[in-house]
């Protein structure tokens, strides 16, 4: 078989190693098993190995599967940074990023920070592994960076004089993601829940955390909000501030369940709820008669 010029597209006999023609070589080496292959190769006929960094291999199409998710997606930035990087020296401006203070607080709470840039962070609860409470989960998280915060702003106003807030906002709803670039932890999340978060965030007051209506209807139990009173964005619901936890946490990071006592009725139980209603009615007559004839003896 004739190789091929990858630069040129001459044709030369098997066994040349540069092209006639324009000099460029016509054979490389795999870098897993040393093999040689043709410099224009996608993968090693030896290993299976990739030699090109754009290489698909024919199975790789499910790569591309994209499927729907529940998650809670957190937007964190640093509120004046800009102001002052503009007057500091390139190195300390390096201390105002928040990165590892967030992602630390993100991943205890079983998150997964999905980008950063410069002094905003984006991470997701729900991806790539689910909880049900994943909401509180971020929620918390949020509580907790705003607590570790603290050191952070002290040690910026210390060096430099100047105050930096962090803002935070945080929203619960339906993205699309890739479903095996998220088993691997490569992850990209796009949905309005991304936006509206984002869009809690730039609402936010610095210091603050806002939440969007459905994350604050899965936390309401262990979270205490109010509600704020700025406009409604492109018409999504007000957002809710977030002021403390009502419980206290567990090791897990989560609310025990039951915090605060749950009633609902019953459909179509009601001859179940006769019976028992009659048993619990003869258990305390039964009991009535018990305690009286206990009397009459020791009288």
């Amino acid at each position: 078989m004739a190789l091929v010029c990858a630069s040129c597209g001459a044709e030369h006999a098997p066994g040349a190693r540069f092209c006639s023609e324009c000099g460029a070589p016509l054979q490389r080496t795999c870098p897993a098993c040393g093999f040689e292959q043709p410099a224009g190769a996608t993968f090693c006929s030896n290993c299976g190995i990739a030699l090109r960094d754009d290489a698909r291999r024919a199975g790789d199409a499910s790569d591309d599967r994209q499927e729907r998710r529940v998650v809670t997606v957190l937007f964190a930035d640093l509120a004046g940074s800009t102001a002052l990087g503009e007057r500091l020296d390139p190195e300390d401006v390096r201390e105002l990023q928040v990165f590892e203070l967030i992602n630390a607080e993100v991943e205890r709470f079983g998150g997964t920070t999905e980008k950063f840039a410069g002094d905003a962070v984006l991470a997701v609860f729900g991806i790539p592994q689910a909880h049900e409470d994943d909401p509180e989960r971020a929620v918390r998280a949020a509580l907790a960076v705003r607590e570790s915060f603290v050191s952070f702003t002290d040690r910026v106003q210390g060096r430099h004089g100047a105050d930096v807030g962090l803002r935070i906002g945080v929203n619960t709803g339906e993205v699309v993601a890739g479903r095996e670039a998220a088993a691997r932890g490569e992850l990209m999340v796009s949905g309005d829940a991304v936006k509206v978060a984002a869009r809690r965030q730039q609402h936010a007051e610095p210091g603050e955390e806002r939440v969007g209506h459905r994350t604050q209807a899965a936390t309401s139990r262990a979270i205490t909000y109010r509600e704020h009173g700025g406009p409604r964005g492109e018409g999504q619901e007000r957002a809710r501030r977030c002021l403390g936890g009502g419980c206290r946490e567990r090791q897990a990071g989560t609310c025990a369940a039951g915090h605060r006592r749950l009633s609902a009725p019953l459909v179509g139980r009601n001859d179940e709820l006769a019976i028992l209603s009659a048993v619990a009615a003869r258990a305390r007559s039964s009991r009535s008669a018990s305690r009286a004839r206990r009397r009459n003896s020791l009288s």
